[in-house]
């Protein structure tokens, strides 16, 4: 017998009823005045209208409470819900068969993966006794079509392909004899690796003759291509260094086995398209992850703030960034610079607190801009209570009374400086149990191979590190906050990267520290329950289309693994395509074989999928900001001496190559950074030796600052050089060469300074106010 529950708040009893009693439920007197008789916030407050009540619970609670709405409009509990039906669904995942628990909003409730919530729903209407049929008729009217067969994308190496293509391909392609039962090809949940385990006796000659070479044999081109590995056919030889047997790639071979692994992808893609109801299950497959999903629409037109500085009034896009931090734990803030990102968190932070759903907030900033965060911050709450942490309060002396004061302070924010933020580490506690399940998890690995072997001796490595080492000041996991905000958080995006494709063009897999470290941190959090955490950038994508994985891995790692796209090679399987490419080399005379990602396809999901936690804003209206007239490329001619350099830099690397001389004498770092310099002035190679280097780009730039600079002296313009390469010292630099040239043509040595001499937050702020002022 299906039972309903029917919740007495102040008894704190659950009644049952049985299925055929289900329509009267609604009709019992629930004695609930005791309800919230100790909440202000509803005791306080009263709502002329149910529809008021509901913006008065979204507003102060930040959901959908029919109890507390109820109470602040002298309403039962069936009139509630049935006056705000369309508005609210009540969610068959958290209802917890208590007829006016889990409810939502109906922009809630119809976005996301509707096809997901249209199977439960139905499901739940079905063993509820139509109990649910609002939603599924809702559901029903708003599904997307999903995708036809011609506009999905797809490779051999997509992640979402169900694997009995895969096998089944195999098993009727390659082997002699069609064995379904045959477990040649199996994949790893674990470490998304497929492994193809089979006699060469058992593979069929044309398929070995058509799809692979001499050099490397049809299976193995498909295990490359299944695990995104590149493929590449290296000679042995002797070094005539060291006597060492080294390897050297072999173009042609290399070339001519990547034209059979395309060959081999286009003959699975025409395999599969020519079986229909493989065809029509690979279609099915794709929607099920990517077709039905809805973004959902935020609007915080219902937001009062309450607290916040009456001279102060949030634009609309504000308020519904607000809506949208408020409503779901995640959120990148992706809005460009001055469309007033800094008070969407402080604001957002303000109202979680006020509602109860957050307890302690930290807001990360760059470390430049601490005090004016700090100042911002009190002006639009002039009574907060926050903590603000200096740079200095983290030196090895002060930063146990820092950490400490934060810990216990009852503080409803705290604002600290990126890098100290970098230097809170996890618990030793944590990282230990944290690398304990991965290992767990590799011991349940269906196969051994080399792969499982060397992560599971990086992980033991990892593990005694940390075992030897110890917590040298209270962790982050002890300073208890709830909500972590980061601003400028394209600072973060590099995070470690682990693909099977070798290195990309465009793309850095190697990472750095301080992302790692906001990896651990993000994933901490997004493991603590009614946490979250939002990222403010005004450039998502700086660099590569990578950008996007690394902001998702931090806001969205869970949704990802659900979509089979949580490991980097999987998710450029679903979005992009590379391309192997001839390039270049550094002499200009030379060609060599890169790889970079060339294509991107399914953008209309990735779309969908990341704008579930991003919110994206442009303000074309840029008021007060002067009208930006395009830039002009000065295009600097060659002199014989750069030519002359070029040549020896590609000597170098022909010897580096071949392994002619020896890494602590020479290598490819070397190379770059000598020609990085010499590409931008030759004289920080050597300047006795280019001290007659006249043509050169500090004297075109010095002849187009001193133009700018008479073109606005009667308004007082200024102007901002930017040098990639080289900082101010007692050898020769820019900086320097670059002054004396522009006092050389009669600007003031006064009027001339550089970033780093300012090197405290006083100092900044002094050199910022003096060129805003137009004294520098």
């Amino acid at each position: 017998m299906q039972c309903f529950k029917v919740c007495e708040p102040d008894l704190g009893v659950e009644v049952l009823f049985n299925e055929d009693e289900k329509n009267d439920i609604y009709d019992l007197p629930l004695d609930w005045t005791k309800l919230y008789e100790d909440d202000e916030k509803a005791n306080s407050i009263h709502a002329d209208t149910i529809s008021d009540g509901l913006i008065y619970s979204l507003r102060n609670l930040g959901k959908v409470d029919i109890e507390y709405i109820a109470k602040i409009t002298d309403s039962d509990l069936k009139t509630v819900i049935e006056k705000l039906r369309g508005s609210i669904y009540q969610d068959p995942e958290c209802w917890n068969e208590c007829f006016y628990k889990g409810f939502k909003s109906s922009d809630e409730y119809l976005s996301g993966n509707l096809l997901d919530k249209l199977q439960k729903a139905e499901y739940a209407n079905m063993k509820y006794n139509g109990h649910f049929e609002l939603n599924v008729e809702a559901l029903k009217q708003i599904m997307p079509k999903g995708l036809k067969a011609g506009e999905i994308y797809y490779t051999i190496s997509s992640p979402w392909i169900p694997k009995d293509i895969i096998k089944e391909f195999f098993n009727q392609e390659f082997l002699f004899y069609y064995d379904d039962k045959a477990d040649y090809v199996r994949f790893d949940e674990v470490t998304n690796l497929w492994d193809i385990k089979v006699a060469s006796g058992k593979i069929t000659y044309s398929i070995n003759f058509k799809y692979g070479t001499k050099r490397i044999s049809a299976v193995k081109i498909l295990e490359h291509l299944l695990n995104s590995k590149p493929i590449a056919i290296y000679d042995s030889y002797t070094s005539s260094v060291d006597g060492k047997t080294r390897k050297e790639l072999n173009q042609d071979e290399t070339t001519l086995a990547i034209n059979k692994a395309k060959e081999l992808n286009n003959y699975f893609k025409s395999f599969v398209e020519a079986r229909k109801y493989m065809y029509e299950e690979l279609v099915e497959a794709y929607n099920n992850k990517y077709g039905y999903n809805v973004a959902r629409v935020y609007n915080g037109d219902f937001l009062e703030f309450v607290n916040m500085n009456p001279n102060i009034n949030l634009f609309k896009s504000q308020k519904d960034a607000i809506a949208r931090i408020i409503f779901i734990n995640n959120t990148l803030l992706a809005y460009n610079v001055g469309a007033g990102k800094t008070y969407i968190m402080v604001a957002a932070g303000e109202e979680l607190i006020r509602m109860g759903l957050s307890k302690k907030n930290l807001y990360v900033v760059p470390n430049n801009i601490v005090k004016q965060w700090e100042n911002d911050y009190r002006y639009l709450y002039p009574n907060c209570n926050i903590y603000v942490a200096k740079t200095t309060d983290f030196a090895p002396a002060k930063i146990d009374a820092t950490l400490t004061k934060i810990k216990d302070g009852n503080y409803s924010a705290i604002i600290m400086a990126h890098s100290s933020f970098d230097s809170i580490a996890l618990s030793k506690e944590y990282q230990m149990s944290i690398i304990q399940e991965k290992l767990d998890r590799l011991k349940n690995v269906a196969y051994r191979n080399k792969t499982i072997e060397q992560m599971e001796k990086s992980l033991k490595a990892d593990l005694e590190k940390l075992e030897q080492s110890e917590d040298k000041h209270i962790s982050f996991n002890d300073l208890g906050f709830t909500r972590l905000f980061i601003d400028e958080a394209h600072y973060y995006k590099n995070i470690p990267l682990t693909t099977s494709r070798g290195y990309i063009r465009g793309v850095n897999l190697s990472g750095s520290n301080k992302c790692l470290h906001m990896m651990k941190v993000c994933d901490y959090m997004n493991s603590i329950e009614n946490s979250g955490i939002i990222m403010a950038t005004g450039t998502p994508i700086s660099n590569s289309i990578s950008d996007i994985f690394s902001m998702q891995s931090y806001l969205q790692k869970g949704e990802l693994k659900l979509l089979d796209i949580n490991s980097f090679d999987n998710w450029l399987n679903m979005f992009t395509e590379d391309s192997d490419e001839y390039e270049i080399d550094l002499d200009a005379s030379k060609y060599r074989v890169v790889k970079r990602l060339s294509k991107f396809h399914n953008l209309p999901e990735l779309t969908t999928i990341l704008a579930s936690v991003a919110a994206f804003y442009y303000d074309s209206d840029n008021d007060g900001l002067p009208t930006f007239n395009g830039y002009t490329d000065v295009v600097v001619p060659k002199p014989n001496e750069l030519k002359e350099y070029i040549s020896e830099l590609s000597t170098r690397l022909d010897l580096i190559r071949k392994h002619v001389v020896k890494t602590k004498d020479d290598n490819l770092l070397k190379i770059t950074t000598d020609g990085r310099k010499a590409a931008l002035d030759l004289r920080l190679i050597d300047e006795n030796k280019y001290s007659n280097y006249s043509v050169n780009k500090v004297s075109y730039c010095a002849q187009n600052v001193v133009n700018v600079y008479h073109k606005t002296d009667s308004f007082k313009g200024t102007q901002l050089v930017f040098c990639d390469t080289s900082i101010p010292g007692k050898s020769f630099n820019i900086y320097d060469a670059l002054k004396e040239k522009l006092i050389s043509y009669g600007i003031p040595e006064a009027e001339i300074e550089y970033i780093h001499d300012a090197s405290t937050d006083k100092q900044r702020d002094k050199l910022f106010k003096d060129m805003n002022e137009g004294r520098i």
